[in-house]
């Protein structure tokens, strides 16, 4: 078989006799033949060869030189690679044979501050990044080695949050942020420091006078209850952070000067009657009207009345004659209206019999007094008035 050749063709450059391979016209097959006066002999036609995309051989392995042991870099140090496999030959197989394109990337934070084609490199910035890659026209296969630069701590702007008053908490919190981007909203608790390797990081909480700061003994964690020592004074934390590459301390902002806690608000007394045939009548209007006449409470019978007047309470009871006086920390029983020695202050699980009224002390706030028929209880702000009828097994 004879096949023509395109005109494109020149004979006297090729000689007769010449053997040739040259595509088809649909370029699906590759044709072998002899070059002749006519055309091309044609022998046997041969199906075209794939390509095949670059692979890495088994067992091939690279590493960085001036590495350490943990994956870290000093700065400073000349960076290149080698491959330390005992495979032999070339790392990666394809065809057509692959080529290299490999890449050196030095990286601060997010962001790329310098590439290079071709080792060795001096290490600079926080990361070095080594992109190994083969690549032909059936595909491309890489590797990527990367090293982590060795730096001394950093540590942000700490801070005392909270409020700076006796009894209360202040927690350790740091503003601002490492690397580039918008700082965050408002302080963040907790520490803020870094390095390679991680530092050891110590907190000292300190007390602050106009003349000088002192350490507070103990006060070395995140967090920090405020003393009535500190009252008067401002408190700062301080942060200090060390590694293998160098140390760093950072003493934060004053608090503002500690406070007193607010006074808590007195209990008021407060008049409750159980049991049948009890007729309560309305607690006095509040100190705006100091002439109202005092509130109190009496039986159906008559046998007990009780008044309040500020913290006092005062029963009469009638089968004796006498008056109780019980204050937050008095008791008296006196004839008529007033007078009679004070009584001492009863003990917890003490106690003490007055004519027909037997009191006993249940705990320091709290004082119960009993009649052949009644009940009184005076306990932290809280007054009742039961009959004995009612309070039996209590």
């Amino acid at each position: 078989m004879t096949r023509r050749t395109p005109s494109a063709w020149r004979l006297a450059q090729i000689g007769r006799g010449a053997a040739v391979t040259m595509p088809s016209m649909r370029g699906a097959r590759v044709i072998t033949g002899v070059l002749t006066a006519a055309g091309v002999a044609v022998g046997a036609a041969a199906p075209a060869q794939a390509a095949e995309a670059p692979a890495f051989r088994p067992g091939v392995e690279f590493r960085l030189t001036g590495v350490l042991p943990d994956g870290t870099v000093r700065a400073g140090t000349q960076v290149d690679v080698e491959r330390v496999d005992t495979a032999g030959g070339a790392p990666v197989t394809g065809d057509p044979a692959p080529e290299a394109q490999w890449s050196w990337d030095v990286a601060n934070d997010d962001y790329i501050v310098r590439r290079a084609y071709e080792g060795p490199i001096t290490v600079t910035g926080e990361r070095l990044t080594l992109d190994l890659a083969w690549r032909n026209d059936a595909g491309r296969v890489s590797r990527q080695l990367t090293a982590i630069v060795r730096r001394a701590p950093q540590l942000l702007r700490h801070q005392a949050l909270g409020a700076a008053e006796v009894g209360r908490e202040l927690v350790l919190g740091h503003t601002g942020r490492f690397g580039f981007g918008p700082p965050p909203q408002g302080p963040v608790v907790g520490l803020g420091v870094r390095g390679v390797p991680a530092p050891a990081s110590t907190i000292q909480w300190q007390r602050c006078s106009a003349d000088a700061c002192a350490d507070i003994a103990g006060a070395t964690g995140e967090r920090y209850v405020v003393q009535a020592a500190d009252q008067g004074a401002t408190l700062r934390p301080v942060v200090r952070a060390v590694n293998d590459e160098g140390a760093a301390e950072d003493v934060g902002a004053a608090s503002a000067v500690v406070q007193a806690p607010p006074a808590q608000p007195q209990p008021q007394p407060r008049v409750v009657v159980e049991g049948p045939g009890f007729e309560p009548r309305p607690p006095a209007p509040p100190a705006a009207r100091p002439a109202a006449p005092p509130a109190g409470v009496r039986s159906a019978d008559g046998a007990v009345r009780c008044l309040v007047r500020g913290t006092t309470l005062r029963c009469a009871v009638r089968a004796t004659g006498r008056i109780l006086r019980l204050g937050p920390a008095t008791a008296r029983l006196v004839r008529g209206r007033l007078g009679g020695p004070p009584l001492p202050v009863l003990a917890p699980g003490r106690t003490l019999t007055l004519g027909a009224l037997r009191c006993a002390a249940k705990s320091a706030r709290t004082i119960v007094c009993r009649s052949p028929r009644h009940r009184v209880i005076l306990a932290s702000g809280r007054l009742e008035l039961r009959s004995s009828a009612t309070s039996r097994g209590r």
